[in-house]
């Protein structure tokens, strides 16, 4: 029987939304999704939203990040391990 354990970290994030944008920032996602998803992207996918007097420019469109996610990454497993199933002993009951 083999037993696979992923890294929950990794799972998809939450968009942020503003005026009606739905992104997710790249300075915000497991560094495993960041650096695969900065190299799938084209850079004019990378966009700025000016919120409120903050400059943000590391977003990308949830859309964008969803079909990325969806169809490209893969959690890497952590461990895969070999279990072994022991034969079972037959026990024998003395009746007197």
């Amino acid at each position: 029987m083999v037993i696979k354990l992923y890294i929950v970290a990794s799972m998809k994030v939450l968009a942020e939304h503003y005026k009606g944008i739905e992104f997710v920032r790249l300075s915000k996602l497991p560094e495993d999704q960041k650096a695969l998803l900065v190299q799938a992207l084209p850079s004019n996918h990378i966009i700025k939203i000016l919120r409120e007097n903050e400059l943000l420019t590391d977003c990308v469109q949830f859309k964008h990040y969803d079909a990325w996610y969806c169809k490209s990454y893969k959690p890497e497993s952590v461990e895969s391990l070999d279990v072994q199933r022991k034969p079972t002993t037959a026990l024998k009951v003395a009746v007197d």
